[in-house]
């Protein structure tokens, strides 16, 4: 009978086969400090997308309200020495009793367009009658900000801007004490001052 050979062994043994508990150690180490990069990356991301978000939502919000205060100054109107917000925006013969088609010529269209010439007289330091009519009926009746914006307008120093601009006001728009735009607006209506 032959003799038996030995089996060969098919995974040899080497004396430094597998990983030792060092690199596996250093392997771990280094997976924690990716994982910790990693989460770090998307909180910082996560607040900045947010905080973006937050901005566009303010302009927006801002966008919306100066659409508002431009179809105003659209709508100011002073027919027969009065001023009011017209219900939809006139033509320009609906600004002013100075056109002869809204009242026809005489003493009661002298007395109006005389009155309507007084509303625009800029005293020094003051706003116009003018300006204080569209106070009083447009912007005062704007309804209040959302989202921590605030609204305020100045109607006696736009004026002495420059360059200046007769009749013009400003609208500030605010967020926790700063500044976020401010807009130099003046009403359609004033284009009719002599």
């Amino acid at each position: 009978m032959a003799a038996k050979q030995p089996r060969q062994q098919i995974f040899p043994q080497h004396p430094q086969s597998g990983f030792s508990l060092v690199e596996v150690l250093v392997a771990a180490a280094l997976l924690a400090i990716s994982a910790s990069a990693a989460v770090t990356l998307f909180s910082t991301s996560q607040v900045m997308f947010s905080q973006g978000k937050e901005r566009d939502d303010d302009q927006n919000a801002i966008n919306a309200d100066l659409a508002e205060i431009e179809r105003r100054n659209r709508r100011f109107t002073c027919l027969e020495g009065s001023c009011t917000l017209s219900g939809s925006d006139p033509n320009e013969d609906q600004y002013t009793p100075a056109h002869p088609g809204v009242v026809p010529p005489g003493a009661t269209f002298d007395a109006q367009v005389e009155q309507f010439a007084n509303l625009c007289v800029q005293p020094a330091g003051r706003a116009s009658g003018l300006l204080e009519a569209f106070k009083t009926s447009a912007l005062d009746t704007l309804p209040a900000m959302t989202r921590r914006l605030t609204r305020s307008y100045d109607i006696t120093t736009a004026s002495s801007d420059t360059p200046a601009t007769p009749h013009a006001y400003v609208v500030r728009y605010s967020k926790d004490g700063q500044v976020l735009r401010r807009v130099r607006l003046v009403p359609t209506v004033a284009g009719w001052c002599p």
